[in-house]
């Protein structure tokens, strides 16, 4: 599935999208990027492994979280 979602800290702020998808990225943990979705700035989150289990998606989470900061 893909989900794209917005920091509601900066909806509209594609830069800070950009540095929390960085962030993560950087890591070496996981693999997100940015998009434009309906003129909207977003993360975008592509799980393609049936090997994902919910200790990735809260690893994300964290990473995440992290990367707000």
């Amino acid at each position: 599935p893909v989900v794209c979602f917005v920091d509601p800290a900066a909806p509209q702020d594609m830069p800070h999208h950009q540095r929390i998808a960085d962030g993560v990225v950087d890591s070496g943990r996981a693999w997100i990027s940015t998009t434009t979705v309906s003129g909207q700035p977003t993360i975008r989150v592509c799980i393609t492994s049936h090997h994902t289990t919910t200790r990735h998606v809260d690893t994300l989470v964290d990473l995440l979280e992290n990367a707000r900061r």
